[in-house]
């Protein structure tokens, strides 16, 4: 899983926030919230770079152009 851009009104860390991501080969465009098979986004943090998930009860951030 790669995240590979994010954007947000104003920069803040916020509901309105979303990230691209790609999984599996397919992009994603994700915000808060959404769930994509058994991952679920958390937060997508635009300042810090990252997009936190849960998966199986484990949180796990990855940050911009990390898998």
């Amino acid at each position: 899983m790669t995240v590979s851009g994010l954007l947000a009104d104003g920069g803040a860390v916020s509901g309105g926030a979303v990230a691209i991501v790609i999984i599996g080969g397919k992009s994603e465009v994700v915000a808060a919230g959404d769930e994509i098979g058994d991952l679920r986004v958390v937060r997508v943090d635009p300042v810090r770079r990252l997009v936190t998930f849960t998966r199986a009860g484990r949180r796990f951030d990855v940050r911009m152009g990390g898998e």
